[in-house]
């Protein structure tokens, strides 16, 4: 029986690379690369591409300083090593250029917001006679509903807690809260409430506290004006603004309002009387006698 030679296999597990050249699955182009590299064909084109020309260039220059700083002639690598050490590196490149991660980002659309909206503030006048500018009414209120009549009796309301009394329309809803007390009749009303202050108000002093808040607190508060007066030959300062009443329990509908506010101090005590119609309708004189009516006691 005739002998066969043996041919020796060579070591599938080891890789000879030589410096001289560089190895020979470098110099193919992609797409004759055997499919030992799973992971090519699963990179995008457009980006496996780069990454790969620029890893190819950079283990290549790896491998030639190798040689000039140890010179080593020889670098044994096992095959399965390389092959795993070359698929982490283009997986963990990939992975990064084609992260689909999108960026927080702020919705801009006209009324559309991140953050809660503040209310509206516009610019307190102060003037030396307040009015307000020519408005047309609320649609769904009748201005001389708020008209208190001239045959309106007021009595006196004294509050022993606040320390105050003045006269108020006879036959209103009155409730209370400590030291606060409303009077209100239909669409019309009256409200007296007490805070602690340390100085004397004015009217600037007025326009950039009490006017400020009042705008970001109350309902559609606009047209804000300011002014010192005197009553009873003290002083005291007005504001008067208009806004949106309460929301009709059955309905739902807003009434357009006037308001009268009067600010009173003394010895670190601040009262603020509080008057409101339907805009348009005519109390003049009813709230100027409310008013001048307030005292001290």
């Amino acid at each position: 029986m005739p002998v066969v030679a043996e041919t020796q296999k060579p070591d599938s597990k080891l890789v000879l690379l030589k410096t001289s050249r560089m190895p020979v699955w470098l110099s193919k182009p992609l797409h004759s690369l055997p499919l030992e590299f799973p992971l090519l064909n699963v990179i995008p084109l457009s980006l496996g591409l780069v990454t790969h020309a620029v890893l190819v260039i950079s283990i290549a220059m790896a491998f030639k300083n190798s040689k000039k700083e140890c010179h080593m002639n020889r670098i044994r690598i096992g095959n399965g090593k390389f092959f795993i050490l070359l698929a982490l590196s283009l997986f963990v490149f990939g992975g990064c250029g084609t992260n689909n991660t999108s960026p927080t980002t702020t919705n801009t659309s006209p009324g559309v917001s991140s953050t809660p909206t503040p209310a509206t503030t516009q610019r307190v006048r102060i003037s030396k006679a307040c009015s307000l500018p020519p408005a047309a009414p609320s649609p769904d209120s009748n201005p001389q509903a708020g008209d208190i009549p001239d045959t309106q009796v007021f009595v006196t309301y004294a509050s022993s807690s606040g320390g105050y009394q003045l006269e108020v329309p006879e036959g209103w809803g009155r409730s209370t809260n400590g030291t606060e007390v409303s009077f209100v009749g239909k669409l019309d009303g009256v409200r007296i409430s007490l805070a602690q202050a340390s100085l004397v108000p004015t009217a600037n002093s007025v326009s950039t506290n009490q006017a400020v808040t009042l705008q970001q607190t109350g309902q559609a508060v606009r047209d804000v004006c300011v002014q010192d007066v005197q009553l009873h030959g003290k002083p005291a300062v007005l504001m008067v603004y208009t806004s949106n009443s309460d929301p009709d329990p059955v309905t739902g509908k807003q009434v357009r309002l006037e308001n009268n506010a009067y600010l009173f101090f003394k010895n670190g005590k601040l009262a603020t009387l509080w008057l409101w119609a339907p805009l348009g309708a005519d109390n003049v004189d009813q709230w100027k006698l409310i008013s001048r009516s307030f005292r001290w006691v």
